[in-house]
């Protein structure tokens, strides 16, 4: 059972997340919650980003879902959300199983639902400030490597209004022969995260976080 604590955190993360989508220009929807307060949500993801599959092409990808799990525990040390693509996605930060690779999160208490949603944006379309040394998808990352010079896919401030930003052109799939990095245990941490407090209700402050691979 919820104590107070968490259902205030869990109240107001969907208050911001609410927010952050008004403000996304047409970029983040939320396509569904579960529970009161919130247990999960599915989230859309509107912007150019790598194709579902490793078959290409690749970055012109218009749209995709996510489930967005939170824990019993959350928002407790540790207590991560877990996201999972619904339906193919082929991306350095997930797993073959469709799952975002996070792990530790700098701080004791988790970032705001919004800010996290944000660094799912980022990663999507391959924010270069999102620094990857290691890989879930080693292929994928490969592929990153490659097409270096025409990242990120999409803007990676999600709060510009949609249209104030040229598309930039879509990236065509790359033959790429260098060999995979060797798989590490990849970890994403959290930084620059804002405001952490479990209880804060005010209206949220535009954060750009930086994740990065350990």
């Amino acid at each position: 059972m919820m104590n107070p604590k968490q259902i205030e955190r869990r109240e107001n993360d969907y208050l911001r997340l609410q927010e952050l989508c008004g403000q996304s220009g047409g970029r983040i929807a939320i396509a569904s919650v579960t529970g009161t307060p919130p247990t999960s949500y599915v989230v859309e993801f509107t912007g150019t980003m790598l194709g579902p599959t490793a078959a290409g092409p690749h970055g012109v990808r218009r749209t995709a879902r996510f489930s967005i799990t939170l824990p019993p525990n959350y928002p407790d040390p540790g207590a991560d959300p877990v996201v999972m693509s619904i339906g193919p996605i082929w991306h350095p930060h997930f797993f073959g199983s469709g799952r975002f690779c996070v792990a530790k999160v700098e701080g004791e208490v988790l970032p705001f639902l919004d800010t996290f949603v944000t660094l799912i944006w980022q990663a999507l379309v391959l924010d270069p400030s999102v620094n990857s040394g290691s890989a879930a998808n080693t292929s994928a990352k490969s592929w990153q490597i490659a097409n270096a010079k025409h990242l990120p896919l999409d803007t990676p401030d999600v709060r510009v209004p949609a249209g104030s930003v040229p598309d930039l052109v879509p990236v065509q799939a790359v033959n790429v022969s260098a060999p995979a990095p060797a798989v590490a245990s990849p970890r994403i941490r959290l930084r620059d995260a804002g405001d952490l407090s479990p209880s804060v209700t005010r209206a949220p402050v535009p954060v750009t976080a930086r994740i990065s691979w350990r």
